[in-house]
């Protein structure tokens, strides 16, 4: 058509010969034009790239996983890391790579996402895993992302993930001394209740403050103190509470 263009073909050379052995030779050519399949093969080849990149230098850990056995297409070493494997497990299957999840969640989760085509986000989920050749607890925000080809098909699942076995075990440090704490107040001897906030909500207070208050305990439990005791606010005690919670300075009378 006029135009300099670069096209892909599919071609076989071949001569034809007569019966006849001084018979001039002819050759003949049979081609197809391959160039959409070329181009339509570079394009995913390029994606495949790209996002082998972006698996790559995630800076969370991503696994790809393919077909209706799971198997490792692409992984990073962070992901890796967390199973406490090296990338030897690409082309395995999750079930054979990483043998501890069997009896938990997670595979039943991969398969219910391929299945289905519904993504499933899990949050703080423990998971046992052997690193360094010990089973051990590890918690992890995570997602399961179906990956559809061009008709719709489910062909894969994108899982990306992150350790928060740190922020957990912190958590659940506090929230256990705060149960300690909770137990000291409500089994003490003497009337103790904590005001939480610039508000001074009553958090928790024991049978002795309720009595002291002559409050029942719906009446001032998660409320202000001064809104459940209203007649103690002008009598210098609110000044005194914001001092303290303003300076971190104890009070004693």
């Amino acid at each position: 058509n006029g135009i300099e263009q670069t096209v892909y073909v599919d071609f076989v050379i071949e001569t034809l010969k007569s019966g006849k052995e001084n018979a001039s030779r002819r050759i003949m050519v049979r081609a197809i034009d391959a160039t959409d399949k070329v181009l339509a093969r570079k394009q995913i080849e390029e994606s495949e790239q790209r996002y082998r990149t972006l698996v790559t230098e995630s800076t969370v850990a991503v696994a790809l996983y393919t077909g209706p056995e799971l198997r490792i297409q692409y992984v990073n070493e962070i992901m890796t890391g967390y199973w406490g494997k090296d990338m030897s497990v690409v082309g395995k299957t999750l079930e054979d790579a990483v043998p501890e999840l069997k009896g938990q969640p997670f595979l039943r989760q991969l398969e219910r996402v391929y299945n289905t085509g519904d993504s499933f986000v899990g949050t703080e989920e423990e998971a046992f895993l052997r690193v360094a050749g010990k089973l051990q607890s590890f918690f992890f925000n995570y997602i399961y992302k179906p990956l559809k080809d061009g008709e719709g098909n489910i062909y894969g699942i994108h899982h990306m993930a992150m350790d928060v076995t740190e922020q957990v075990l912190a958590r659940k440090k506090v929230e256990q001394n705060a149960a300690v704490l909770r137990n000291i107040i409500l089994k003490a001897p003497v009337a103790m209740c904590i005001l939480r906030g610039p508000e001074f909500v009553v958090d928790i207070a024991n049978d002795l403050m309720f009595l002291l208050w002559g409050k029942q305990r719906h009446e001032m439990i998660n409320k202000p103190i001064f809104e459940g005791l209203p007649q103690v606010r002008e009598q210098g005690f609110e000044e005194i509470l914001e001092k303290v919670f303003r300076t971190g300075e104890s009070f004693s009378a």
